[in-house]
């Protein structure tokens, strides 16, 4: 059984992450409950307060909301994926800015400059949406 544990940052994100790919297949008692504690840091007693059930039914319910995620990511891999095009794009913007640096110096062709800072403006739009989201 998964733990609960949020003592870190990158397990938040993790958890984040997850619910923006997958957080349609959880209850909404779930959805609600996951946010709660880790999106705005509600303790387990102040989210059964706040949906009117046990300290050990929020346990339970974020137990299973996070076995859920986790189960589905592993069997559709879209996280991983995802991190895998981010570091694609990532290298790709700096390839294209080195190459565009050496182009300038070297004084090639405007148009070949130009492709270049194409491809860089694109990774790096890309690179920014996936930050947004």
């Amino acid at each position: 059984m998964v733990d609960i544990d949020v003592s870190s940052d990158v397990k938040r994100v993790e958890i984040g992450f997850l619910l923006d790919l997958y957080g349609n297949i959880l209850t909404e008692k779930q959805k609600l409950s996951m946010d709660l504690y880790f999106q705005q840091d509600f303790s387990l007693s102040e989210i059964a307060e706040q949906l009117g059930i046990t300290r050990q039914a929020v346990r339970d319910s974020l137990l299973r909301a996070e076995n859920t995620l986790y189960d589905t990511e592993a069997r559709l891999g879209l996280m991983k994926r995802f991190d895998k095009i981010r570091k694609l794009m990532i290298e790709t913007y700096e390839n294209a800015s080195y190459v565009r640096n050496y182009a300038q110096r070297k004084f090639l062709a405007a148009e070949v400059i130009d492709k270049l800072t194409s491809i860089q403006n694109t990774a790096a739009q890309i690179i920014n949406e996936d930050n947004d989201n």
